[in-house]
């Protein structure tokens, strides 16, 4: 399952590959499933 992500400020856009069992809480809070990589260039915005 796959969850897509739109900042309506900056405009960037990603998409998470989240398990199933674990879609409504990524829906909820994608941020907590981002990768270091992505969680460096978002804390910087």
């Amino acid at each position: 399952m796959s969850i897509a992500v739109v900042d309506e400020r900056s405009g960037e856009t990603f998409q998470l590959d989240v398990p199933g069992a674990d879609a409504l809480y990524a829906f909820n809070h994608p941020y907590a499933y981002i990768g270091s990589e992505m969680a460096d260039r978002a804390l910087a915005a």
